[in-house]
């Protein structure tokens, strides 16, 4: 048999794991449709509950064989023994998705599938609508929202498990054997339009949707079908890890299965609404409360050497967020203010010298650091600034003015914050306070909280009572190792700086009150989302998203835990193996520059290639022109004068003179993620591209190497 035979064979049996269904792997697969219906109520008619519990199956499942563990197990109807959910209504959804031949499209199986929620009634039968999402049935459901917008009023909650958010590496391969239209929405992300039209469009409508988020952890067939990245992008709350694969993460055994406990869960977060339900009524009697909660990732540098400022001194004034990292330098040095410079009373000048913070200190230190910040950042965003930098062009923005706006009585708040050394590092002299004169909606008061022992926790809260409740928590992640600092941070610290990730969660919940009719619920959520949307771009790089950089110019060793995209990657010594979270971390810093590459294979022993198609990955996601896997060599290669040079076994990178700079950072990039790579003599031979990546085989243990 060729290897183009082996090919096809191996990519075949790759679609048949993919399936979701009722079929195991051994069975061929039909094209047999169940159709959509309720599990409850069990008669046509009724009487309908409150809130209706959506499930929607994934590519090539359907309505019975997705969620079906066994004969007598399955979860839609475990669901109508639960107390938990008494008061909703089970309904299963279906849309035809064959292995092959279908001809529909993501957008005409959404019009499919809202023509039989029309036709039963869905969305007009009950008040709250709870989708349960598998795979791309996460896909079919934002499109469904996006489609007809009228519907996310009643969303008060998604449930996406291993739904790809940035495509499934695997469907790309097998769309190249499958005509079905639904593949081409996981071709991966850098590519997929679709998906990146999906999110834009998402964020932007501004649906008060909760999005709950689960991954497997295991492979099916061999194969991680959608990877953590991929399957907990955009999520508000922390991801769940859940230890099933794609296929069984979505058949809980009993009602004590981590994927049911999750949806349970999640159900007691957001139980329904209180209120009567008129019948049929598509307009529901008392409006539920507007919510929302909405999160993003920052990272604040550590200097770990002793007798140094906590946070070091940014040394780049181009970096996007420096002036926010200056902010938090300034505040840091009042915290470590001793007591005995805080509390003199002298009038003349004073010095003093800070208090260490330590590694164990560290989050407690920052996180009421960010806390505080987070306060005062909200007073200044609420007024009108002027900002000038000199060598820089003045920057002016209008103040964010709250509804009902109401000085909060200084007074009131100096009392509050008296302890508070940020706010007042000094007892006996004036405040340096970066706070003003604070707006607030009138009858609001102000909260400030600490959850755990230690603190894990550090809560500002805004609320009037029975009228709206807000929180910005901080919740301190995982540090980083030291030589790691954030993306653009300059310092001469580095080799003794780390990075601390902390969440920033913002959750709001606003009542409507229809006899004070000088409270308007929907101009106190344009001010808390405007709140959130600036403090986000104060806060976190816009070219970045949530994601943590390797920084490029260090050169102490990896941390075995690094912090990604909020995550952590535990790097072991697997040999020949990239982690799914390296690649797209690798991928982010060799984005940083431009180039072509192309990706050969020298010693073909094992699944060596497979391996180069891995490192092919890499560069297709940084966006590089691309080329390989193409040539196999067995031992030797020409060199620059024409002779054979034999060529040992790793990871080697061939360059024109002319790119030595660029092929340094590749190189350094890859060493720095502990992938040994070694730079060969010029290769004047290279030709349509800037640089030339050989693979050796697998004997050498070129990959991910064991770490400290």
């Amino acid at each position: 048999m060729s290897r183009l035979v082996r090919f096809v064979a191996v990519v075949g049996c790759w679609l048949t794991f993919l399936q979701c269904g009722s079929m195991s792997a051994a069975t061929p697969p039909t094209d047999s449709y169940v159709p959509p219906h309720y599990e409850r109520p069990s008669t046509k008619g009724g009487p309908y509950k409150k809130r209706v519990v959506v499930f929607v199956h994934g590519i090539f499942g359907d309505a019975d064989g997705t969620w079906r563990y066994s004969p007598s197990v399955y979860w839609p109807t475990l669901l109508l023994t639960d107390e938990g959910f008494r008061d909703s209504d089970v309904y299963v959804a279906s849309y035809s998705s064959p292995y092959f031949g279908n001809t529909m499209n993501v957008d005409e199986v959404v019009t499919n599938l809202n023509n039989r929620l029309v036709s039963d009634e869905v969305f007009s039968k009950h008040r709250e609508v709870v989708f349960v999402c598998h795979s791309l049935g996460g896909l079919i459901v934002q499109r469904l929202l996006l489609t007809f917008r009228g519907y996310a009023k009643q969303v008060p909650f998604i449930y996406f498990f291993s739904t790809p958010e940035t495509g499934a590496q695997i469907a790309s391969l097998a769309s190249l054997f499958s005509s079905d239209p639904l593949l081409r929405a996981l071709i991966p992300g850098d590519e997929n339009v679709y998906l990146e039209n999906l999110e834009n469009e998402w964020k932007a409508a501004q649906f008060r949707i909760h999005r709950f988020c689960a991954y497997e952890k295991k492979k099916y067939k061999g194969v991680l079908v959608v990877d953590r990245l991929s399957g907990t992008r955009n999520c508000d709350d922390p991801p769940l890890a859940i230890n099933e694969d794609h296929i069984s993460i979505v058949k809980p055994s009993s009602v004590n299965h981590d994927s049911y406990l999750a949806l349970r869960n999640a159900v007691r977060q957001y139980p329904v609404a209180i209120g009567k339900l008129a019948a049929h009524a598509t307009v529901p009697q008392g409006q539920p409360p507007l919510q929302r909660t909405a999160k993003f990732a920052v990272m604040i540098p550590f200097d770990t050497a002793p007798n140094t400022a906590p946070i070091p001194r940014d040394e780049n004034p181009d970096d996007p967020l420096f002036r926010t990292y200056g902010e938090m330098q300034s505040l840091a040095q009042w915290g470590t203010i001793p007591d005995s410079a805080r509390e003199t009373k002298e009038t003349g000048t004073i010095t003093w010298k800070g208090n260490p913070v330590t590694m164990n200190e560290a989050p407690v230190f920052l996180g009421r650091l960010l806390q505080y910040y987070i306060f005062a950042s909200i007073d200044n965003l609420q007024h009108n600034s002027l900002t000038v930098f000199v060598g820089y062009p003045a920057e002016a923005s209008a103040g964010i003015e709250p509804p009902d706006a109401h000085l909060y009585p200084d007074e009131r708040l100096s009392q509050m914050l008296a302890d508070n050394r940020y706010y007042r590092p000094f007892l006996h002299r004036p405040s340096f306070s970066g706070v003003k004169r604070m707006m607030l909606p009138k009858d609001t008061a102000i909260v400030f909280d600490e959850e755990g022992k230690p603190p894990e926790r550090f809560i500002v809260q805004f609320e009037r009572s029975k009228y709206f409740k807000v929180q910005f928590i901080v919740q301190m992640f995982a540090g980083t190792g030291v030589g790691n600092v954030p993306k653009h941070f300059l310092t001469s610290h580095a080799a003794t700086t780390m990075q601390w990730p902390f969440f920033v969660t913002m959750r709001y919940s606003i009542e409507h009150h229809p006899e004070d009719r000088a409270f308007n619920p929907d101009n106190y959520a344009k001010w808390l989302d405007a709140l959130y949307e600036s403090l986000t771009k104060k806060m976190v790089l816009a070219d970045h998203g949530q994601e943590t950089t390797i920084n490029q110019t260090r050169s102490a060793p990896f941390s075995p835990n690094i912090g990604v995209n909020a995550g952590i990657v535990n790097i072991g010594s697997q040999a020949r193996t990239i982690a799914d979270d390296l690649v797209n971390t690798l991928a982010d810093l060799l984005s940083t520059h431009r180039g072509s590459i192309s990706i050969d294979v020298h010693n073909p022993a094992g699944d060596t290639e497979d391996y180069a198609r891995r490192w092919l990955l890499v560069f297709h996601k940084a966006r590089w022109s691309t080329t390989g896997v193409g040539k196999v060599i067995s031992g030797t290669d020409i060199g620059a004068d024409g002779e054979p040079v034999q060529i040992p076994k790793g990871l080697h990178l061939y360059y024109k003179p002319a790119q030595s700079d660029l092929a340094s950072f590749v190189a350094n990039t890859i060493k720095n993620a502990g992938i040994s790579c070694h730079l060969p003599e010029l290769d004047a031979s290279i030709e349509g591209v800037d640089l030339k990546l050989f693979v050796g085989d697998r004997e050498n243990s070129l990959a991910v190497q064991q770490l400290p």
